[in-house]
């Protein structure tokens, strides 16, 4: 009995970071829209060297964030998810896409010199990657994981680097 628990406590941890990872995503792309809007109207801005030194540097830690996240993912839950539930196999694969294309997005946002275009991609960025958090909410949480699940998938999570308490 306690094995059983400890399985499904584990999966939740799981799927409990990763929804905790969602909300940051949503979190920081509202606060981007919010300075991005700030940024049109205001006469005052943070000079691109400012912005090169306080912003560029924890949006790389992010990304090194989201990495872990997709490969957890990747690797951990969408097998599983494709096996209980093949007719979920073309969101899934949609999902891959997405983190494939956001990745991209992390890639052209790092190569944009001008600080309005920076801000822009930055934001539109955030919002892609907190609609993506919102559609793989909704995967996860369609189909019930097995009790026996649990334990595989949270050694993997904590193998590939998933920070679970």
């Amino acid at each position: 009995m306690a094995e059983l628990r400890d399985r499904l406590t584990g999966l939740a941890a799981v799927l409990e970071c990763l929804r905790r990872e969602h909300g940051v995503v949503f979190e920081r792309a509202q606060l981007l829209e919010r300075a991005t809007l700030e940024f049109m109207e205001s006469k005052v801005q943070l000079s691109q060297t400012e912005y090169q030194r306080s912003v560029m540097p924890s949006i790389g830690l992010f990304e090194k964030t989201v990495a872990v996240h997709f490969k957890v993912e990747e690797q951990v839950l969408f097998p599983i998810y494709r096996k209980k539930s093949p007719k979920s196999n073309e969101i899934i694969s949609e999902l891959v896409r997405e983190h494939a294309d956001l990745f991209d997005r992390f890639k052209e946002y790092r190569e944009i010199k001008k600080y309005d275009q920076s801000i822009r991609a930055l934001n539109n960025l955030m919002n892609r990657l907190a609609l993506h958090a919102r559609r793989e909410d909704i995967l996860f949480s369609s189909i019930p994981l097995k009790r026996g699940e649990a334990a595989s998938a949270l050694r993997a999570a904590r193998a590939i680097g998933l920070p679970l308490s």
